[in-house]
């Protein structure tokens, strides 16, 4: 389980968004976007999240951009996306990176962050026991809280690294993601 300091940062980084949201501070659509074959999509859209795996194919990714877009066009609302951006990387992930930031560009979404897994993370690793985790670990962890903060949500190791960009965006407004 988490450190109580950890699970308080997350809850309060996931109310402060609901709160800045619903108040019109903040955009009402943004995709959060982890590349790679066991990445995923999330998005925030009119006060709720949505996730998926990352499509298996880059037609389907575009399908399934270009499905956010019209989302975000029929809300008058301009589309936005966060995307990790993990460095290094292995050839097949940076290739996917590519596919995925040129189809954000080639379907208009304006991208507010590149973030890398450090930034985002930082809130959560606030707590020193998170320090110490090994990458599986944190995942692990990280899946387990996000099953239990978005329940009515299928939550895999992916899309709970897209749903916590969005949360990390909507929290920080301002911050680009990188160091």
């Amino acid at each position: 389980m988490f450190p109580a300091t950890a699970i308080n940062n997350l809850k309060t980084m996931i109310d402060m968004t609901i709160s800045n949201t619903t108040s019109g501070l903040l955009p009402a659509f943004l995709v959060g976007i982890a590349p790679g074959a066991r990445g995923g999509l999330a998005a925030w859209t009119d006060g709720a999240f949505a996730c998926q795996p990352m499509p298996p194919t880059v037609t389907t990714i575009m399908d399934r951009l270009c499905a956010y877009k019209q989302m975000a066009d029929l809300a008058g609302v301009p589309p936005l996306a966060v995307v990790e951006q993990a460095a290094p990387m292995h050839a097949h992930d940076a290739e996917h990176l590519g596919y995925v930031l040129g189809a954000c560009q080639a379907l208009g979404f304006q991208v507010v962050g590149r973030v890398r897994p450090e930034i985002w993370q930082a809130p959560l690793r606030e707590h020193s026991a998170w320090r110490q985790l090994r990458p599986r670990e944190f995942q692990a962890k990280l899946l387990v809280s996000a099953q239990g903060f978005f329940p009515g949500l299928v939550i895999t190791p992916g899309t709970a690294v897209a749903l916590m960009l969005v949360v990390w965006k909507l929290s920080n407004p301002g911050m680009e993601g990188r160091p």
